[in-house]
Parts: structure tokens; sequence; C-alpha cells
């Protein structure tokens, strides 16, 4: 079922953020610790598998030509039920929904466009 209105981008900003932490728990087994789930939250959207040395061999351009591919197929790819999102966001890594949501607000408040 689609939603009638679109999603705001902190919205599809949250979104990006559960897929990447459902993801390293399916790769771990289930045994994501709290500190690699807020490395992931505070990482810059779409650069989470990358060193900052392969970054910075990087031009601008193609930074943000890699940050858009990686977000939307991440976003494409993502199965995660609203309905259950925060129970994937939580989970049993030691962090919480409101501990995630303030790690995601904090990340959020730090990009700069």
């Amino acid at each position: 079922m689609t939603s009638r209105r679109p999603q705001s981008p902190f919205s599809l900003f949250q979104r990006f953020k559960r897929s990447k932490i459902a993801q390293v728990r399916e790769q771990d087994a289930g045994g994501c610790s709290p500190e690699t789930i807020h490395a992931l939250i505070m990482a810059t959207p779409g650069l989470e598998d990358y060193s900052s040395e392969a970054v910075g061999q990087l031009t601008p351009d193609d930074v943000k030509d890699l940050r858009r591919i990686k977000i939307r197929s991440a976003l494409l790819r993502s199965r995660v039920s609203p309905k259950y999102a925060s129970a994937s966001a939580g989970g049993n890594n030691g962090l919480g929904f409101m501990e995630t949501n303030k790690l995601m607000s904090a990340s959020w408040k730090a990009i700069d466009d």
C-alpha cells in the first residue's frame, strides 16, 4: 500500500539508516554492538561501507554520485515494514528506540548539503 503523502526527507533518512542496521545485523547474525549501531547512524549517509581514505581519493562529484546510488539502491531494497521498523532498529542490540532516534536526529542535524 502506498502512502497518500510523500515521505519527508527525515523519514527517508531514518528508513535508510534502519535498512543499514538491519543489513549489518543479518551479516553478524544478530550480534550487532551498540558501538557499531552508533557508528552506522553517525556515518555520512551512503558512505557507511567506505573508509575515509577511500572517499578522500574520489572527486566531490564522484562522492555525490556514489552516495546517490547507494542510498537509492538501499531504499529500493529495503523491505522493512513501517509497522515493525522500530523493533528492527532497536532489537536486542543494546540500543532502544529512543536512543536510536536521538542518534538519528543528531546525525540528521549534522548533515550539511
